[in-house]
């Protein structure tokens, strides 16, 4: 019997060891509902750090290229930079605006940039018109033949090869008319070596002045000596009708 109630004893706190090993290898209900919580919070503090990352990569990238240093700078002082570039950006891009309208004799008081540049480029546009008319009027001078459908820059192009084209006709004229010159020259007894066109005109012009002058002087000396000789003829008949007349007179 005492066997028997020693074995029940020991059965019983057998059995009651193991109860309490299983309870604290066992974790409580409220352990597991906190563990279950807490992944989602991890997970979710996990995510939003990874969102924050990629903001800041994407600003810092942002920013860079907009040459901004982001070197040891939080997000906050990043942005902070950002917008600042920006500003600046942004004020001197009005300044030259400005400046531009300016040029152009635009107003910019009480105007917005989108409407400084609106009012810019009617200015422009009005410009263009007329130098367009400017142009093609040009054209026509220099026997160009324009159309509607042609822009400045053929306008010009074709202007140019036009005056190119006079050009060459004008070289090979002035070519033809030193030709004229030097063969000119060379009857006259002129050295053409090394002269130009206008050179050229000058020693033929001095040449025959220099034979007019020759011409006439020697023209005059012939009257002259024509005259000298009539002279001296109506002498020598004088003095023959004189002896003549002595003669007569002797007789």
């Amino acid at each position: 019997m005492k066997k028997c109630m020693t074995s029940i004893l020991s059965l019983s706190l057998l059995l009651g060891g193991v109860s309490v090993v299983n309870a604290a290898e066992v974790p409580s209900v409220d352990t597991a509902v906190h563990a279950k919580a807490d992944k989602p919070a991890k997970a979710e503090k996990q995510a939003k750090a990874e969102v924050s990352q990629q903001k800041l990569e994407k600003i810092k990238a942002l920013a860079e290229k907009w040459g901004i240093d982001t070197t040891n700078l939080t997000a906050e002082q990043i942005k902070e930079a950002y917008k600042a570039k920006r500003a600046e950006v942004h004020g001197e891009k009005m300044a030259n605006l400005k400046e531009k309208a300016e040029k152009w004799g635009v107003e910019v008081d009480g105007k917005t940039a989108k409407e400084v540049k609106a009012a810019v480029k009617a200015k422009q546009a009005e410009k263009h018109e007329q130098q367009l008319a400017k142009l093609v009027e040009k054209a026509e001078k220099a026997g160009v033949e324009t159309s509607a459908d042609q822009t400045v820059k053929e306008i010009k192009q074709a202007i140019q090869a036009k005056k190119a084209e006079s050009k060459q006709q004008r070289q090979a004229k002035q070519a033809e008319h030193v030709a004229k010159l030097q063969e000119k020259a060379d009857q006259l007894g002129i050295d053409t070596t090394g002269k130009t066109a206008k050179e050229l005109k000058e020693a033929i012009r001095t040449k025959i002045a220099e034979n007019k002058a020759a011409s006439k002087a020697e023209k005059k000396a012939e009257k002259q000596a024509e005259k000298q000789a009539k002279k001296e003829a109506k002498q020598q008949a004088k003095q023959q009708a004189k002896q003549q007349a002595k003669q007569q007179n002797r007789v």
